[in-house]
């Protein structure tokens, strides 16, 4: 999902609890993030964000909703290693590697024995199609301008993830390099390429080779300045019996287990 800063009051504590920036409405008890344990500076997933996101992106691109999207998708990612160690991983979209970084270090301390394949055209998003259009970028210049701002580095996000041997780079516009993986079963796949075609043409193809009981997650479902994330992934699943679960979470995410 495109992460685009949320306004914060200054000085967060060290924790980097993240206060709200307004108040709670009327009749409802004042609310903190620090009454929260996911934002304790001691959990584990947290500190693992916060050490990922240095390693990728320098400490940049923060926002709550990140924070909790990835809070997720660290405790799905972690059970599917558990449940299918000797199955793949798969994430499309990576951007600088944040969430990479965190999903390897997580199965570089589990018994994972697969491979993981992570796919990005590191050079923007895909082209802008019907599915894909909002009131939230109604010119082609601002939509250019969000296309060109999710490139990324590839020497660098190779960097960053040059401890993890287990991790397979794929430079390439999607669906383009997918057949190199064809053999292989998932346990685990992250989508994140925000446009309808690339989500629906990702959906298409790791869906049929995901494991029974693995894991798909969407972290583009939901959010209204990319509807066709959304659209893809109701498109395509209405042509499948119904996953044994589907969820939908409230920061414009969503997961399935088959």
């Amino acid at each position: 999902m495109a992460e685009e800063p949320v306004a914060t009051p200054p000085a967060p504590s060290p924790s980097r609890v993240t206060p709200l920036a307004a108040p709670p409405p009327a009749g409802r008890a004042d609310f903190h993030y620090s009454h929260i344990d996911p934002f304790d500076a001691e959990e584990p997933i947290r500190q693992l964000y916060d050490t990922s996101i240095g390693a990728a992106q320098n400490g940049h691109g923060d926002n709550i909703y990140k924070q909790m999207r990835y809070f997720v998708l660290a405790q799905l990612a972690q059970q599917a290693a558990e449940q299918f160690p000797a199955l793949d991983f798969a994430e499309c979209g990576c951007f600088h590697g944040h969430s990479t970084h965190m999903i390897s270090t997580l199965l570089d301390a589990s018994s994972f024995a697969g491979r993981f394949h992570v796919f990005d055209s590191f050079e923007g998003l895909s082209e802008f199609q019907a599915e894909d259009l909002s009131a939230f970028k109604p010119t082609d210049e601002i939509r250019n301008t969000y296309r060109k701002r999710f490139a990324s580095d590839f020497d660098k996000v190779s960097a960053t993830l040059a401890s993890f041997d287990f991790v397979r780079l794929y430079k390439g516009w999607i669906p383009a390099r997918f057949d190199e993986v064809s053999e292989c079963r998932f346990a685990f796949v992250s989508i994140d390429v925000d446009m309808y075609q690339p989500t629906y043409d990702s959906i298409a193809f790791f869906y049929p080779r995901l494991a029974p009981g693995g894991i798909m997650f969407f972290d583009d479902y939901g959010y209204k300045d990319f509807p066709g994330a959304r659209k893809a992934v109701d498109d395509y699943l209405a042509t499948q019996p119904k996953p044994g679960l589907f969820v939908r979470l409230p920061y414009a995410s969503a997961f399935l287990k088959k």
